[in-house]
């Protein structure tokens, strides 16, 4: 689990890093949750890994937000079931 830590602590690549942080910050702006997709793209990550992130504001009685809770799911396997849909439709068209 996660919870309570330090997002350096969590995301030590520093592009990954502000990419998660401006999305944080995205997401106490609006106040409300967002939901957004991620890839490890341009991350020296092999293989190339896909995700579907829910960040929630968790915003106390003042309205200051006090937590962030944000969740991924790992969506590689559907964006790769897309991908070929998408080229067997292109091939039949």
């Amino acid at each position: 689990s996660f919870c309570g830590r330090f997002l350096d602590d969590i995301v030590p690549d520093p592009g990954a890093y502000q990419q998660v942080a401006d999305n944080y910050a995205r997401a106490r702006a609006v106040g409300h949750v967002i939901r957004d997709e991620e890839s490890t793209e341009g991350f020296d990550a092999a293989p190339l890994t896909f995700f579907e992130t829910t960040i929630s504001p968790l915003v106390a009685r003042d309205g200051n937000t006090v937590y962030i809770c944000g969740i991924s799911r790992d969506i590689t396997a559907r964006r790769s079931a897309e991908l070929a849909l998408k080229q067997t439709n292109e091939r039949l068209a």
